[in-house]
């Protein structure tokens, strides 16, 4: 195992080959955290990557995308985090739930993000190219879309889920006691 790298020594690509150490590793956000979310996809570039929103009383949260950086080590300091900071994006309300697009959409397609608050978004995670902190690229949220349940009123949307068997689908729930 080569030291700082959070993967074992690759000999061949097996799962196991491209497995973590077994440890606990932090991020340290700058703001509180309300949900999170693993991503799916099984590429090199997006594993041991997560999305998380904050919590803030203020119009202006966050949504952002973090990384477990290659050169992370066991100091677990808020001076030498694990993960680092590779996307963010503004939101005027907390997101109540994040999730990445189902595996199964396939490595050609775009790597999409929903997030359900007072409407359903999907954002395209798009890596810039651009080297960022601690060894990652960089990348970009671009909104790709943005749906209230109902066009005449605005409940806030408490859940959703995506569907593994057709990724272009997704089902919320409201307080206003629907499913859509």
């Amino acid at each position: 195992m080569s030291s700082g790298s959070p993967y074992y020594s690759i000999s061949g690509l097996t799962p196991d080959a491209l497995s973590p150490r077994k440890e606990i590793c932090n991020y340290f956000s700058a703001y509180p955290v309300y949900s999170i979310a693993w991503s799916r996809r099984e590429d090199r570039n997006s594993m041991f990557r997560m999305a998380l929103s904050s919590f803030m009383e203020e119009k202006t949260n966050k949504v952002q995308v973090v990384q477990l950086s290659p050169h992370h080590d066991s100091s677990h300091t808020p001076e030498r985090p694990d993960f680092g900071l590779v996307a963010e994006t503004s939101v005027e309300y907390p997101m109540t739930k994040l999730l990445w697009q189902p595996s199964g959409a396939g490595y050609g397609q775009p790597d999409l993000l929903a997030a359900t608050g007072e409407s359903l978004r999907i954002w395209e995670c798009e890596q810039t190219g651009e080297m960022g902190e601690m060894g990652l690229y960089k990348s970009k949220l671009n909104l790709r879309g943005k749906m209230n349940t109902r066009a005449d009123y605005s409940a806030p949307i408490t859940s959703f889920d995506w569907c593994q068997v057709d990724p272009r689908l997704i089902i919320t729930s409201s307080i206003d006691t629907t499913c859509t």
